[in-house]
């Protein structure tokens, strides 16, 4: 995977992940998901921690994934249909998500779902490696209208990162104010990140 390819993050960043906060994130996603038994489902983008945990969650389902080498121009490569569609934390990385969400429009069963989040934090709070952090109001604009989609139902989850590792020690703190970004990790740690995830289904 080239990671300077835009829409991407750093296998480093994907993959070294803390399990406990995975787990604590995705049992509030998982909250929220209407599954029936033995759904079939298409996960975009890389496989990840995430998805892996939310599969154990739903041990009923099946889950394919898509990964192409650029989200932001590349077709799914799918020939089959979908009960469901999970796009976690992916749309903010992309640049070109009004192409993606077409092409997971195409491989959606007429009665299928799609799983989407996204955060929506104050721009000041944007995660540096996002291209968007997206309003409800904008996603829909944007993205779904456009596309002849519409949300079904939403739920706004906050979530509070691991600030404290800042504060073990006094290296932490000083990088964090040094370095370039660390004040804005150091905010993003502390304040609230806030994700609204959407039940999403094409227009009848």
């Amino acid at each position: 995977m080239d990671i300077r390819k835009p829409g991407y993050q750093s296998k480093e960043d994907l993959f070294q992940v803390n399990e406990k906060r995975v787990k604590r994130y995705m049992k509030r996603v998982a909250k929220f998901i209407n599954l029936k038994p033995g759904a079939l489902c298409i996960d975009v983008g890389e496989a990840n921690p995430r998805m892996e945990c939310l599969k154990k969650m739903f041990p009923d389902i099946t889950v394919h994934q898509w990964d192409v080498d650029d989200l932001n121009f590349d077709k799914l490569p799918a020939t089959k249909k979908y009960d469901a569609i999970f796009a976690l934390d992916v749309l903010e990385h992309i640049q070109n998500c009004l192409w993606t969400v077409k092409q997971m429009k195409k491989a959606l069963k007429d009665d299928g779902r799609m799983y989407v989040n996204v955060p929506e934090n104050a721009f000041w709070l944007w995660g540096v490696e996002h291209y968007f952090e997206f309003p409800k109001g904008h996603f829909e604009k944007w993205i779904l209208t456009p596309l002849d989609l519409e949300i079904v139902r939403e739920k706004k989850i906050n979530f509070v990162a691991n600030w404290t590792i800042f504060f073990i020690g006094f290296r932490p703190l000083y990088r964090a104010i040094r370095d370039k970004g660390g004040w804005h990790r150091l905010a993003r740690s502390i304040f609230c990140w806030n994700f609204r995830i959407y039940e999403i289904k094409k227009k009848i």
